[in-house]
């Protein structure tokens, strides 16, 4: 199971954060890394994705990207062409995938405003 657990209006992220290595993803980050939750920086267009799943799995983790590579990023997770790119200058699209073996592939997509 790879997902990002919401309890109440708080994320509950108990295992990693992933984000590029991009002033804007780490201060996107940072009220959630402060708890201490370990920092993987990533690059989004050297990721290898079967891995990225099989290195998360039982994981609850939160992925912090760009308008142009997070959509992407959530299509090569659920293996699925999706979503489309998002304009720049949104900010508030929130994309939940919750893949608890092959068979059962859970995905939302919340605006936060």
């Amino acid at each position: 199971e790879i997902s990002l657990g919401l309890v109440g209006s708080e994320m509950c992220i108990r295992d990693s954060i992933y984000s590029t290595n991009y002033h804007r993803t780490l201060e996107t980050i940072k009220p959630f890394s402060d708890t201490g939750t370990e920092l993987v920086i990533y690059n989004p267009s050297n990721i290898d994705y079967d891995k990225f799943i099989f290195n998360n799995k039982g994981k609850t983790i939160l992925v912090v990207g760009h308008s142009n590579t997070i959509p992407t990023f959530t299509n090569n997770i659920l293996n699925k062409n999706l979503y489309n790119n998002i304009e720049d200058n949104n900010n508030s699209n929130l994309y939940v995938v919750n893949i608890c073996d092959e068979i059962d592939v859970q995905n939302s997509l919340y605006f936060v405003e």
